[in-house]
């Protein structure tokens, strides 16, 4: 009767399969708003005067930054900008201390993360729609999305320790005492978490269906000798 089911029923996915899906999808929500979004530090608006705002891995806000290259104190920097902008006046002097050796880390590594994240959104659509149980790479195709997803997890994992160990610490951003970990950094971890599961439930549903197939196949072998 199994064999029966293995058989006639090959589109069917286990339950591994399905939760990592969902799983896969919550993540890439999570990770792309946590790229997206500048909010990873945030000073506290309850305090008067704080000179820092907000910040994410491309952003940065001021309330009013004085530039430590100007010994007059004659220029501020207020609003938010891209940690590139090339118009604002001495702004890519001040890059060097925007952005110190352990946050372009933090960029690299999550970057990388995001990256290996979107070619799984292809391969996983492919997943569901291209490739049947009975396509000589199906399996593989499974194994390779979890793989990718446990080492996308991985770099992120590097990502979010060494901004959660730096980045709101007393040698980077002005009024450190009044700065927290903010909510993109909490979806970022969230979405890290969410990519080693789905990555091990891809892994899973993969070995399950490595198995039917090896069923199927003996099952097929076994008809053709019994009908010789």
């Amino acid at each position: 009767m199994d064999m029966e089911y293995l058989d006639y029923h090959p589109l069917r996915r286990t339950l591994a399969g399905r939760f990592a899906i969902g799983i896969f999808v919550i993540g890439v929500i999570l990770i792309l708003i946590a790229f997206a979004t500048p909010y990873w530090l945030e000073s506290d608006p309850r305090i008067v005067g704080s000179k820092f705002e907000k910040l994410g891995l491309w952003t940065h806000c001021f309330r009013s930054l004085p530039d430590p290259y100007v010994q007059n104190l004659s220029r501020f920097y207020s609003g938010c900008r891209w940690i590139f902008d090339p118009f604002t006046t001495g702004y890519s002097e001040l890059r060097g201390f925007l952005v110190p050796p352990f946050f372009v880390a933090v960029q690299f590594f999550f970057t990388i993360c995001f990256i290996i994240l979107l070619l799984s959104c292809i391969l996983v659509p492919m997943y569901l729609i291209c490739f049947g149980p009975d396509h000589h790479y199906y399996v593989l195709l499974i194994k390779v999305i979890g793989i990718l997803l446990i080492f996308s997890g991985f770099l992120g994992s590097i990502a979010v320790i060494v901004f959660g160990a730096m980045g709101d610490s007393r040698a980077w951003m002005p009024d450190w005492q009044n700065n927290y970990l903010s909510w993109s950094f909490a979806l970022a971890v969230v979405g890290v978490v969410c990519e080693y599961v789905a990555g091990i439930l891809f892994l899973v549903e993969g070995r399950v269906q490595g198995r039917k197939r090896k069923l199927r196949e003996s099952h097929s072998a076994y008809t053709m000798e019994t009908k010789a």
